[in-house]
């Protein structure tokens, strides 16, 4: 069951203020786990960036590896794009969209680490008591 034409909710306003929600809460996502953060990075990269270009340099069985694992990709975006009524023409902008994940994760660590919490809506949240949640 899809309920998505039944609801609607304003996320971020602007392209600043979706990154601005996003590197509050992506850290989080990983429960501020720094060799999390590291092995989950590093699979982005392996599996969402790297394969649109390295199909460019290789042959033989990496090559289609390689061909197998864009087409996945495709197809895990065709159906997405489906649901969310977008244009299939995005697809080539996937790994751009996937290199700005990993900045955004990168940068949500550090701040965090930096600032020794979160601050969100003008309220400093410490990662004392951000971990305890």
């Amino acid at each position: 069951m899809n309920g998505a034409e039944l609801l609607s909710e304003r996320w971020g306003e602007g392209f600043q203020g979706v990154i601005r929600i996003l590197e509050k809460n992506a850290f989080a996502g990983l429960d501020y786990n720094f060799p999390l953060l590291i092995f989950s990075t590093a699979g982005l990269l392996v599996v969402t960036i790297l394969p649109f270009f390295l199909i460019f340099v290789t042959q033989g069985p990496s090559f289609y590896y390689l061909a197998a694992s864009l087409g996945i990709i495709f197809l895990m975006h065709a159906v997405a794009a489906k649901y969310r009524k977008e244009s299939l023409w995005m697809f080539p902008f996937y790994p751009l969209g996937a290199f700005l994940m990993f900045i955004i994760v990168w940068r949500s660590a550090l701040l965090t680490l930096k600032q020794g919490g979160v601050v969100w809506r003008d309220t400093f949240y410490s990662l004392k008591a951000l971990k305890k949640v």
